[in-house]
């Protein structure tokens, strides 16, 4: 893509602007670092004048695996991330799911999928988090929940005791960084839904935000910096990670006891 731009003498902000993609973007999708839509590769690939062949190969890299919603947009951002930073106040992340859990959220949120589309979805959110947990050059992983997330029952309590179990385990393998926002602190930042940073070596600190239907990347330095600064609130809210397991582990022993 950096080729055929070059062929045409424009900067990235000249192509952006062509293809309705900011600078940005369109540096990140040079480095490899962000995968478009199809509709923006198709569009890029137009205006290029490249025959079919960027769009043939966003296709032939689509056709990998099901993608779940917005995971398109920042799978390639995870993968080259030195710091993952995540905040949910619902749902345990997708990266620190059991193959239960996720298929327990894929049955209660898309009642109409299939037997294969789910299996396709859970064994493709494995394969993520085998990507990012298996590497040599892992990334320091920082998780930020509110306490209703490890108290919620997703699936059934079967489910959830290994989805804690599992949250314990890496923890204390330090894979993960976890930090739980009690239920004392009624009101936070976090509110406003979840997101996740992404901090990169000698390039900009991008973040991402979920809604409804998607994903939506964020890449305004001051809105970054906006994300930044109200994830490291969170974590002056949230437990210390001692207190946060011993949490998990309360909650954990009430599920297996039956009194939680």
């Amino acid at each position: 893509m950096r080729k055929c731009r070059g062929s045409f003498g424009w900067n990235q902000e000249q192509l952006g602007k062509r293809v309705g993609l900011s600078s940005s973007s369109i540096s990140l999708i040079e480095t490899g670092l962000l995968k478009p839509q199809q509709d923006h590769a198709a569009a890029l690939d137009q205006a290029l004048e490249a025959g079919g062949r960027l769009l043939r190969t966003w296709e032939n890299y689509s056709s990998q695996g099901l993608l779940p919603p917005g995971f398109e947009k920042y799978s390639d951002l995870e993968s080259k991330a030195l710091e993952l930073h995540e905040y949910h106040g619902v749902l345990v992340p997708g990266l620190v799911q059991t193959p239960d859990y996720a298929r327990a959220l894929v049955i209660a949120t898309q009642p109409w999928a299939t037997e294969e589309t789910i299996d396709r979805f859970v064994r493709t959110r494995l394969e993520r988090q085998q990507a990012i947990f298996e590497r040599s050059d892992r990334p320091l992983v920082l998780v930020v929940l509110d306490e209703d997330v490890v108290r919620r029952v997703v699936g059934d309590e079967a489910v959830m005791k290994a989805q804690l179990e599992h949250l314990i385990d890496f923890a204390e393998a330090r894979k993960v960084r976890l930090q739980v926002v009690p239920r004392s602190v009624r009101f936070h930042p976090g509110l406003s839904g979840p997101f996740r940073i992404y901090v990169f070596d000698g390039r900009p600190t991008v973040a991402s935000c979920e809604y409804f239907f998607d994903e939506q990347i964020i890449e305004t330095e001051a809105q970054v910096r906006r994300c930044v600064a109200t994830f490291d609130v969170l974590q002056g809210e949230a437990l210390p990670p001692g207190s946060s397991l011993d949490l998990v582990r309360q909650v954990l022993g009430g599920l297996r006891d039956g009194t939680s």
